[in-house]
């Protein structure tokens, strides 16, 4: 039997040791009994005890103790999401007195925190054959979460640390490889940082010994290019490579990885992996003509205009090596034109104009297509080049379009039915005007009228919240001053894609702002309890666990069902995503908001959202709230449509779902049949 004093003496003196003594040999039926007031003994001690001059604060070493008493007693399901205790050692050993069934769940229970897990502890109950979870993403997080936070804080030594590891290196070290990380909380942001030894320098330096095979990891540095990881992931893997120095033999022996790498979707990967390649063929490692072919429409995806000019020497060598498929060449090189900038735009023209002059019809009615592309200071060249096929009728191309018409009073009828605003800006009643009274010419355009139509542009964009640090102080800043709601928008995007992101030292810092969102939600009524809520399930969801938030919660959490939108106001959609955020918070999964605006105003730049959208599809959650697809079409800018638009038909899914139909509507592909989801 348990003796709760004994229990309680070992908490007060902070005896973690007499707490694994006391505990140890208990059945656990013996250990129900006295779980409920272990509980309340966690909960009572503070996180923090004030010092005698009032403003100096201390860790709670109580708190650590207790801690472990509640892991060596409670269910997992009665586990808070973070026990607060350093104890690694002693909570693993209470961990591993409980029964395989409860390590079990346990484990379980941490995995689903992510890189955030209380991974040491995982790793004791493996050493001892209790677990085994090296096939689990979360593992491998947590593995690189913290062995790096060890080096980056000086304490341990990142080699040292792997060496100590040295079984992981047969299976857990290679799904490094694998494993899509976090740009805050990745191997590449941590070697970046590191004052210390980095994960590339320990990985050379294994190399060196022979410990990592040297093939393969010049295997997998290629294979996790290959998957599409971020942008500074990629540049770590490539950065590997490079360390690695691989020999002509070993690139020759990888030409057919490596050939892939050329239609990525990063552009830093295409433009590494072509000067790779081109780089060896002074030295007799060529590549297949056909390969580059396949790769010209993603190789003139690269904004780098240096780089264009790289790939139209390879096309022009191309052309001479396989005229057969110049037709696939030229189609290529007609994309550029869809480029905004006027080099990449007069470059195109000027190799259009050198290997195919003049076009033949099919070249033609491609590039008629493109005419409203190209900027005003080559359209001259442009429409010189295509002679008098860029202004010909649609018959003459092969089309047989009715021209639509339309009688002026509908026109009028219309637009009246206009916002006026909207009318003015668009200039519709001096045209109407015009055309009533049969006049050819127009009157001026007062300009005036166009300056508050959103632009996307630099000087309007928004800050991206990146760091756990940045979003705490944003937030106690909103809830002092919540008038913004634009800046609230981002502050609950940038909530969803740091969620679960918890350690010791982030709930330290995030408790004043859980202190002040508890007193607030209490107050509050309306949406705003549903931020207040967002604000403590981000922190911790077991923050929501108060009877009295309970009650509050209850008044006013609803989330909506896809058909309910369409007659909903938008104060009434604001409120009901907030629910749904609030919803998502709880799971303590990071997540993508697709309507988290870009610009001011709330504008949500076009290619921004279709990268977003891209991402989210290639995610375990593949479908966007119904709120967050609807506020993200409501919130999509007018610029660049056209530039996410290609974007998107690129990487366009065999059977796209609703939403993707509807963005593929909304920035303009007129193929896209209207859908059964009437909100969107």
């Amino acid at each position: 039997m348990i003796d709760i004093e004994a229990v309680k003496k070992a908490i007060s003196e902070s005896d973690g040791e007499a707490v694994v003594k006391i505990f140890e040999g208990a059945t656990e039926a013996e250990r129900r009994e006295v779980a409920k007031e272990v509980k309340k003994l966690y909960r009572d001690e503070p996180f923090l005890i004030e010092g005698d001059d009032g403003h100096t604060f201390y860790g709670n070493n109580n708190l650590q103790i207790a801690g472990i008493a509640l892991l060596a007693c409670a269910t997992v399901s009665d586990l808070p999401a973070y026990i607060d205790s350093f104890e690694t050692e002693l909570l693993a050993t209470v961990a591993r007195q409980r029964p395989q069934k409860w390590i079990d769940a346990y484990v379980q229970k941490e995995l689903t925190k992510g890189e955030s897990c209380r991974w040491a502890i995982l790793r004791e109950l493996m050493r001892h054959g209790l677990c085994n979870p090296v096939e689990d993403n979360n593992f491998i997080l947590g593995m690189i979460n913290r062995l790096s936070q060890a080096n980056w804080r000086q304490e341990e030594s990142l080699l040292a640390d792997i060496r100590a590891n040295d079984d992981l290196l047969d299976v857990a070290f290679w799904r490094i490889f694998e494993v899509e990380q976090t740009e805050s909380r990745g191997i590449a942001n941590f070697d970046r940082w590191s004052k210390n030894d980095t994960w590339q320098d320990a990985i050379l330096t294994l190399s060196a010994e022979g410990r990592l095979d040297r093939g393969r990891l010049l295997d997998s540095a290629v294979e996790a290019l290959n998957r599409g990881f971020n942008k500074v992931e990629a540049r770590w893997f490539t950065g590997l490579f490079d360390r690695l120095e691989p020999t002509d033999e070993e690139i020759a022996e990888r030409l057919d990885k490596l050939c892939p790498l050329l239609r990525s979707s990063n552009s830093q990967t295409i433009q590494w992996s072509f000067k790779l390649l081109k780089a060896r063929e002074k030295r007799g490692i060529t590549l297949a003509p056909e390969k580059y072919i396949d790769a010209l429409p993603d190789m003139f995806t690269v904004q780098s205009k240096a780089f264009v000019k790289q790939v139209l020497k390879l096309a022009q060598r191309l052309i001479a090596d396989l005229p057969k498929r110049q037709d696939e060449i030229a189609r290529s090189i007609a994309d550029l034109l869809i480029r905004d900038a006027a080099d990449i735009q007069g470059m195109a023209i000027d190799f259009l104009e050198a290997n195919f002059s003049p076009p033949d019809q099919v070249l033609a009615e491609t590039l008629v297509t493109y005419r409203d592309y190209v900027v005003t200071s080559v359209r001259t060249r442009f429409d010189k080049y295509l002679g008098g096929v860029a202004k010909a009728s649609p018959t003459e191309l092969g089309t047989t379009e009715e021209p639509s018409t339309c009688d002026l009073e509908s026109l009028r009828a219309a637009t009246a039915e206009l916002k006026p605003k909207i009318a003015k800006n668009a200039g519709l009643k001096p045209m109407l005007t015009a055309a009533g009274s049969g006049k050819i010419l127009l009157p001026p355009l007062v300009m005036e009228v166009l300056l508050d139509i959103p632009r996307c542009t630099d000087e309007n964009l928004l800050p991206l919240i990146q760091t756990p640090e940045e979003l705490i102080e944003g937030l106690a800043e909103w809830i002092e001053s919540p008038d913004d709601y634009v800046r609230l928008e981002t502050l609950m995007a940038a909530m969803g894609r740091l969620s679960g992101e918890y350690d010791e030292d982030f709930l330290k810092s995030a408790e004043p702002l859980a202190d002040r969102a508890k007193k607030k939600l209490i107050g509050a009524f309306d949406e705003p309890v549903l931020i207040y809520a967002s604000i403590l399930a981000w922190i911790d969801p077991a923050l929501l666990g108060s009877p009295k938030i309970k009650e509050v919660l209850k008044k006013h959490v609803s989330i909506p069902k896809k058909g309910n939108l369409l007659s909903m106001q938008i104060e009434t959609i604001h409120k009901s995503h907030s629910a749904s955020i609030l919803s998502q918070l709880r799971t303590t999964q990071p997540f993508i908001l697709l309507s988290e605006p870009t610009h001011h105003e709330a504008w949500v730049a076009p290619p921004v959202l279709v990268d977003r959208w891209l991402a989210m599809r290639s995610s375990d959650c593949p479908e966007p709230m119904p709120t967050d697809a609807l506020l993200a079409l409501l919130r999509l800018a007018r610029d660049d449509r056209r530039r996410a638009l290609t974007r998107l038909k690129k990487k366009a899914a065999k059977r796209p779902c609703e939403f993707e139909s509807a963005l593929r509507f909304a920035l303009g592909d007129d193929s896209i049949k209207i859908g059964s989801d009437n909100a969107l």
